[in-house]
């Protein structure tokens, strides 16, 4: 990353963790979000919601922003990212990675992870992007609880579902 250039952060998934992460990520200004969703449907909704993503945090407080760029090109989402951080379920993440690979830069560090980052996806991570030496993988264990009440393209809750209600 250069100096005064925004870190450029993408999340591959447009679940309840990738609307999360990616409303969360976009409160800070140094931080440039682009949200993938490979369901148009999604992306959609998005554009119908006047490109706005809201989260309702556990103490009731929304967030809303119009700052995170959501998009079904997976080359757009990708191919200038300084992070990418993947919430898809682990049977897609292959072809997610596959279809990813070709695009990533090559000219820069780049940080591929996952979340929850276990199920063997550094083995595959590493089968699939090979052996660049810019490319750093990583994964976080689970995160349960960590969002619910998904409404694709438009909100998403932050916490347990049943925690909230007590």
């Amino acid at each position: 990353m250069i100096p005064n250039e925004k870190l450029r952060v993408t999340l591959c998934g447009a679940g309840r963790t990738g609307h999360l992460a990616a409303i969360l990520f976009s409160l800070n200004p140094a931080i440039d979000v682009t949200l993938y969703s490979s369901r148009s449907e999604t992306v959609t909704a998005y554009k119908e919601n006047d490109h706005q993503l809201q989260a309702v945090m556990p103490d009731g407080q929304v967030i809303k922003t119009r700052s995170v760029r959501m998009t079904e090109a997976i080359d757009e989402a990708c191919s200038k990212a300084d992070i990418i951080i993947i919430t898809t379920p682990s049977h897609v993440r292959e072809s997610l990675l596959q279809r990813m690979a070709p695009i990533l830069p090559k000219h820069k560090n780049i940080f591929v992870g996952a979340i929850p980052g276990f199920a063997g996806f550094d083995w595959l991570a590493e089968k699939t992007l090979g052996d660049a030496p810019n490319i750093v993988i990583w994964g976080m264990k689970d995160v349960p609880h960590i969002a619910f009440d998904l409404q694709p393209g438009k909100s998403v809750r932050m916490g347990a579902e049943n925690h909230n209600s007590m």
